[in-house]
């Protein structure tokens, strides 16, 4: 998955209007071995989006989280 293609699933999810943007998507990122301390990574291009899904398949060998947690904060254009 792009980083255009999660900005869109982002859109179709919230429903979103035309005149709203996802200026911010953060990755709520898992820290260590311990499934209750996360930490915040922003996703802003593929590059980001790959180390995203890179890292949260590498936490999946000790700590099994079977979904990514993502905040995408938004707002209305004028």
């Amino acid at each position: 998955m792009s980083f255009v293609e999660l900005k869109q699933l982002i859109y179709r999810t919230l429903k979103s209007q035309p005149n709203e943007e996802v200026p911010e998507i953060i990755y709520r990122m898992p820290c260590g071995r311990n499934s209750v301390n996360f930490l915040s990574a922003e996703v802003s291009d593929d590059e980001g989006m790959g180390g995203m899904l890179n890292y949260h398949m590498q936490c999946l060998e000790f700590s099994p989280i079977p979904m990514i947690e993502i905040c995408a904060n938004t707002s209305a254009a004028v």
